[in-house]
């Protein structure tokens, strides 16, 4: 059946039918059945039957709505489980967060033991210069001469391919040009390049300043004859 987009044409036309069908029965009581003997008890009998119908159709519809209530309440508790388990991940990351914080600011305080506590570093720079100390000390011989080549790079502006230095070394060629994306992944500094050619330029000032005599410091602490002339060789090229 076709219904009519507006709901008061719909209304209309239902109440039209309602209306032939009361004065079918009508006509047809009055005029059809009224020789029938017992017509009346007829009638009683099958609208009390229509009754007894209509309210098993009520019951079965109030225990499917209990049952659809029922399964909601089951839904919504689910629900509220998945909620409050959620939370409890969340607290608990939250908790892993703040002891993971107490543990850098532990260890920064070991860094500096001339403060007394982290809540007193303010400065950006001055947390830089403790990041960036650190990573110096940290890092290799060959880690330490990738970054003294970058700060010459940058300090005299010149060009320079790692290919070229290294020479057949290609591990150490491998090396220094995965230390070196890394160190300007972190922000140490900014490298433009052309295939193999390389610039350096906004070099940290820390690493500007202490780069070459951490690797001086480390070759006191692990000396390397190779080492000590390959950085003589970076002089070198740079001057």
């Amino acid at each position: 059946m076709k219904f009519f987009a507006d709901p008061k044409t719909n209304y209309l036309y239902f109440g039209y039918v309602i209306l032939v069908l009361i004065g079918l029965l009508i006509w047809m009581t009055t005029e059809e059945w009224s020789d029938i003997p017992d017509v009346v008890a007829y009638l009683g009998f099958a609208l009390t039957l229509t009754s007894l119908v209509l309210s098993l159709v009520a019951i079965f519809q109030s225990l499917l709505s209990g049952s659809s209530i029922v399964e909601s309440i089951s839904n919504l508790h689910n629900a509220s489980t998945k909620v409050e388990a959620a939370a409890l991940k969340v607290e608990a990351a939250t908790s892993g967060l703040s002891a993971n914080v107490v543990g850098l600011k532990e260890s920064l305080n070991k860094k500096r033991p001339d403060l007394e506590s982290t809540e007193s570093i303010t400065n950006p720079e001055e947390i830089q210069e403790i990041l960036v100390t650190h990573f110096l000390a940290a890092s290799s011989l060959s880690g330490l001469c990738a970054l003294k080549i970058a700060v010459l790079s940058a300090r005299t502006g010149k060009e320079f391919s790692l290919k070229e230095l290294f020479g057949e070394r290609t591990d150490d060629f491998r090396y220094a040009y995965g230390y070196l994306v890394a160190s300007s992944s972190l922000g140490l500094f900014k490298r433009n390049h052309e295939g193999l050619k390389w610039s350096i330029s906004a070099v940290n000032t820390v690493l500007n300043r202490d780069a070459e005599a951490a690797l001086v410091k480390k070759l006191e602490v692990k000396p390397s004859a190779f080492i000590r002339t390959f950085s003589e060789e970076i002089d070198a090229f740079f001057e």
